[in-house]
């Protein structure tokens, strides 16, 4: 055994807690209970944070890390969890009555001094609500509005200052808002890296013979179909007159799936390249005359590629009990650029002077008191100016 240890013959037991000690010191070790900011096990601190024991992959950069699937909402103001259309798994955040907050999230010492990222998962009904971010002496340091009921994926950057010990997040009524959903919610100190995530779009498109075009290539009519469409638009439809195109906005993954029946004459569907009409996949087996027949592809579509969809061999039919149905779910790399944090760091000003601002000319508003400027980039004065 090594010199200085003590070798315990019968076990250790740690009584679970819902908060680490305090003033900890590098090989300190603790037991969650999972109803704080720290999810349920056994934590230990090292390098100026707790990190997880046996969770070797963890981004240590992340501070705080909020999943609506373990459906605890204890320490959370006016938040529950909802199985309805959840983002991703079988639950999502909801808030419908305002203010909202989840909790107090404690800073590490490492995260203060620089910029960090709240990235998040959210939509709002109707309406738009407002997700902010604060310390604990109430400064705002991000806010965003949310006014989309579409997911949309939010890294939001903000500054920590020496003094701060701990931020909120919270999501307010900015104009009638309906019900917030939120989830995948995580605080890191790196929001470069934190901004690389992944985007994605589920899209289901359904028609039967009265508005469908079966030719050779598929086309439907866009403005009569039944459409689902769901996350982040990477890929759009359009008609080229003859054939419906879907073209990619960015370089995707995608896989599709074609549902349809053919004539008397059997055959295989397929998917096709726009660019040069060639053959990107087909139906594993050709189907027999009248028998419905169901094609999956995934492929890479770059940026300005386009697929339509179509007969190899036969020609497809379509009734009311048997519609015509493509699918696919594109998913992308999301990148947000952010300017390096270890150059320009933000600055924050504010003023409770009174000031006179016309409104026949253009008034420069003196913001005179510093809150933080690490660059010193702000001139105050008449002439208030930030300089990058």
């Amino acid at each position: 055994m090594a010199d200085n240890s003590k070798r315990i013959k019968t076990g250790l037991g740690l009584v679970p807690q819902a908060a680490p000690p305090t003033n900890p010191l590098n090989g300190d070790m603790f037991q969650s209970d999972g109803t704080g900011t720290f999810a349920s096990g056994l934590w230990e601190f090292k390098d100026g944070a707790w990190s997880q024991v046996g969770q070797g992959s963890q981004d240590l950069s992340i501070y705080a890390q909020f999943d609506a699937e373990d459906q605890n909402v204890a320490d959370f103001t006016n938040v529950t969890t909802t199985q309805t259309s959840p983002f991703n798994g079988d639950h999502s955040y909801e808030i419908s009555s305002y203010p909202a907050d989840f909790g107090t999230i404690t800073l590490p010492d490492r995260s203060k001094n620089r910029t960090n990222a709240l990235v998040c998962q959210v939509s709002v009904s109707s309406g738009s609500s407002k997700l902010v971010v604060r310390d604990n002496s109430a400064n705002v340091l991000a806010e965003v509005i949310i006014d989309s009921a579409t997911l949309t994926s939010i890294t939001l950057p903000f500054h920590v200052i020496g003094t701060a010990t701990s931020v909120t997040l919270d999501i307010e009524d900015e104009s009638s808002a309906g019900t917030t959903k939120i989830d995948d919610i995580i605080f890191t100190d790196d929001p470069v890296r934190s901004a690389r995530s992944e985007v994605r779009q589920a899209y289901q498109i359904s028609q039967n013979g009265v508005d469908l075009l079966l030719l050779n290539a598929i086309r439907y009519n866009l403005a009569t179909a039944s459409i689902q469409d769901a996350g982040e638009t990477l890929i759009e439809a359009s008609d080229s007159g003859s054939r419906t195109e879907w073209t990619a906005k960015r370089d995707c993954y995608v896989t599709v799936n074609l549902h349809t029946q053919n004539s008397s004459v059997g055959g295989t569907q397929g998917i096709f390249k726009v660019s040069d009409s060639s053959e990107i996949g087909r139906g594993s087996e050709a189907s027999a005359a009248n028998d419905a027949t169901m094609t999956s592809v995934s492929f890479l579509l770059p940026a300005g590629e386009g697929f339509f969809a179509g007969a190899v061999a036969g020609a497809p039919t379509s009734s009311a009990s048997n519609p015509v149905q493509l699918s696919f779910v594109a998913s992308a790399s999301s990148e947000a650029i952010i300017s390096s944090t270890d150059s320009v760091q933000p600055s924050k000003y504010t003023t409770n002077a009174a000031q006179s601002i016309p409104s026949s000319s253009t008034a420069i508003i003196d913001f005179e008191d510093v809150e933080y400027d690490v660059d010193n980039l702000v001139t105050t004065g008449a002439s208030w100016k930030w300089t990058a």
